[in-house]
């Protein structure tokens, strides 16, 4: 009926019953092709199915599709995964201390993704071990979860459930989650850390914890940081890196394992235009793409091909260049300029998204060939986002981190995620 100008209308199977399919459901065909241009689902799901009828016509039923959110970052934590989608800020996974942030004051494990309490619009997220930290396009900057060390920065050691303001007004144009610590830079490029710093994880000269934002010694102007499990990592506006706090097996790159409460300049005389810092040990990039790491290396994380660790700096085999670099516990994953990513270390559940089980010290590449525009490592597992706005973790998911409906079904290669 190529000239056909019927009246179509579309409407969910009989069988699909708790979701509701919103916009103009009825419409003149054009040349006998009928067009929908706002129809929207109120649910996320999967096995729906669309019947079209119109006079004169026999119905017709779509093959089943699912609804899946479109992410613009994901961030992966230890147990639990955030990401921002159409500017509202979702989590899902483990929720011990209130680090969904969906104000729920009991344990819960979400299996699907679940908004943040408050309604409020954020530009960034960064998940951590039991908190997450995120900011609005304004730059402030809030936290909620896990307190006991004053990560969260509102000036006590309250657990929160919902998005809490960092106190001290500062505005924030980056912010990092650690361990039990979170640090930020200001758009001057000054930087602040809070929580945990028993091993100078704050860099501001002292091992006191603190419950609010103090300056990190030394006055220096960054344009990255990175907060690790118990230290912390920096390039300033002249590309030079600094690591500081806890500097076992060498994680802050100074050619010593003596822990640094100030910023200890990175050995080498690199320059680095990126950097990430994990549980003893941090990686980091040149403006060509070449990757550094250095820290310790007992599962090859540090992707020179060995498992001895290195107090600095040590070029990642293979000659890729990388674009980013991440670290987190035991794995550390790159992407290229052209979104092809990379993974390397610890490999027990899949993390490296090779398709193995089988630890690589060197990168390997992650299996499917997608595109992705970010990474985020996780303790065992590892999410990204593709240049299509698609969601896919990999490795373990005893927790629910893939945000899928599952729980306890790893996945060796990227599975779609964030349902």
């Amino acid at each position: 009926m190529t000239g056909a100008s019927t009246r179509v209308t579309i409407e969910f199977a009989a069988d699909v019953v708790n979701a509701t399919l919103l916009g103009t459901k009825s419409v003149n065909a054009v040349g006998g092709v009928a067009t929908f241009a706002d129809l929207a689902v109120d649910v996320r799901g999967a096995g729906y199915r669309l019947n079209a009828t119109a006079p004169g016509s026999e119905r017709a039923t779509s093959d089943p599709f699912s609804v899946f959110l479109a992410f613009d970052v994901v961030s992966a934590g230890v147990a639990h995964t955030c990401g921002i989608a159409a500017a509202h800020t979702y989590c899902w996974g483990v929720n011990e201390f209130g680090q969904l942030g969906d104000g729920s004051t009991t344990w819960e494990l979400l299996l699907f993704p679940r908004l943040t309490s408050g309604g409020h619009a954020f530009a960034a997220v960064d998940a951590g071990r039991s908190h997450t930290c995120a900011l609005k396009a304004t730059g402030f900057a809030y936290c909620w979860g896990a307190n006991g060390y004053g990560q969260l920065g509102d000036g006590t050691g309250s657990t929160r459930f919902s998005p809490t303001p960092v106190t001290g007004g500062i505005t924030f144009a980056t912010i990092s989650v650690g361990d039990s610590h979170t640090c930020g830079l200001t758009p001057a490029g000054a930087a602040y850390c809070w929580g945990a710093n028993s091993r100078g994880a704050l860099g501001d000269g002292t091992t006191t914890t603190r419950l609010a934002p103090v300056a990190v010694a030394g006055g220096l102007s960054f344009k990255v940081i990175s907060a690790g499990i118990t230290h912390t990592c920096a390039i300033t506006t002249a590309l030079v890196a600094y690591c500081w706090g806890e500097n076992y097996a060498g994680a802050l790159g100074d050619g010593t394992e003596i822990n640094s409460s100030t910023p200890a300049q990175v050995s080498g005389g690199a320059s680095f235009v990126g950097i990430s810092a994990g549980e003893w040990y941090t990686c980091a990039t040149t403006a060509t793409g070449a990757a550094y790491c250095w820290g310790a290396n007992f599962s090859g994380y540090l992707g020179d091909g060995t498992t001895f660790i290195r107090t600095t700096p040590t070029p990642v085999a293979g000659g890729i260049a990388f674009s980013w670099i991440g670290v987190r516990y035991h794995h550390t994953c790159g992407l290229t300029s052209s979104g092809a990513a990379y993974c390397w270390g610890e490999n027990g559940s899949g993390q490296l998204g090779d398709g193995t089980q089988v630890l690589k010290p060197v990168p390997t590449p992650v299996s499917g060939g997608r595109s992705f525009r970010s990474l985020s490592i996780g303790q065992s597992f590892t999410c990204g986002v593709t240049t299509a706005s698609e969601a896919y973790c990999w490795g373990l998911n005893e927790t629910g981190v893939f945000g899928d409906g599952t729980q306890f079904i790893n996945s060796l290669t990227p599975k779609r995620a964030g349902l």
